[in-house]
């Protein structure tokens, strides 16, 4: 009855050359020296989950994101195009 909740980055071919948020995220990560040792395809989250002993697997991509919590006054924020969260139940 354990759920897991995490954010993760996205395996893409190739990210869009002028996407300056994520230009942003990782200067900011080169200034604290965090690296970045994980990314998988989003495609590929619930068959890893459910290997893994999860099940109920929900991945939510950027764009779900920007459907559901970037509308009305937040529409002009931004997320990352190579940004989501994944939720699974033990």
């Amino acid at each position: 009855g354990c759920t897991i909740v995490f954010d993760y980055m996205c395996k893409q071919p190739v990210l869009p050359k002028r996407d300056i948020g994520i230009l942003l995220v990782s200067f900011f990560r080169s200034l604290f020296n965090e690296r970045r040792s994980f990314k998988i395809e989003t495609d590929q989250i619930e068959p890893f989950l459910t290997s893994r002993g999860f099940n109920q697997v929900r991945n939510v991509t950027a764009a779900d994101l920007r459907a559901r919590y970037f509308t009305g006054r937040n529409a002009g924020r931004k997320v990352t195009s190579d940004y989501a969260i994944a939720i699974g139940v033990v």
